[in-house]
């Protein structure tokens, strides 16, 4: 592992290792059974002991193994997983519809969107590749849009955080783009609850 990395690993496994000794519970939400933020936090140290990359740094948080073995009792270390092919993945994604419901928040006027409206999306620092599709929802901090896949055909709803992004209606020119910039401090001001 590279230093970085273990210095990352490092300091989240000391938040955890914390969190877990103030608490004194089985599991993070202070419960009887493990929820989903057990399994998420779990899965990288799951990866380090199925590779055996640097065990001598797990050592250095007994809650965190004692949480990690008690969860491993419930979830199995080896649990056989379905693995479905591709197209059957997308037979089965095709019977379903988003859960996620569709909201105008009214304190974002100024950008001037509407629900249905077609929008490009596009990551203000590198990797500039715009996403296209319908205006879903908008809060102060995340906008969704709604597209169909030119490869699966399935549609979709794409949730994105409002920092960071560039957000433009269809063919509007960049100098008109309603512009959300990580490092526009005014702009992230107006968003903060």
């Amino acid at each position: 592992m590279r230093p970085k990395s273990v210095n990352q690993i490092r300091i989240s496994l000391g938040y955890l290792e914390n969190q877990l000794k103030m608490h004194n519970h089985h599991f993070l939400l202070q419960t009887r059974y493990p929820h989903a933020i057990d399994l998420y936090c779990a899965s990288p140290i799951w990866a380090m002991k199925k590779h055996g990359a640097r065990p001598d740094l797990l050592t250095e948080f007994p809650n965190v193994m004692k949480w990690f073995a008690t969860l491993m009792e419930y979830v199995g270390p080896e649990r056989p997983i379905d693995i479905l092919e591709s197209e059957d993945s997308l037979e089965l994604a095709s019977k379903y519809e988003s859960l996620s419901s569709s909201e105008l928040d009214k304190n974002n006027d100024e950008l001037g969107l509407s629900i249905g409206d077609l929008i490009t999306i596009t990551p203000d620092d590198y990797g500039k590749i715009a996403v296209e599709g319908h205006l879903f929802s908008i809060s102060k901090d995340m906008i969704a849009i709604k597209r169909r896949d030119n490869i699966t055909g399935l549609e979709t709803i794409i949730h994105f955080s409002r920092s960071g992004h560039d957000i433009k209606k269809y063919g509007q020119e960049d100098d008109k783009s309603i512009e959300m910039h990580s490092n526009d401090m005014e702009s992230n001001f107006k968003y903060i609850s």
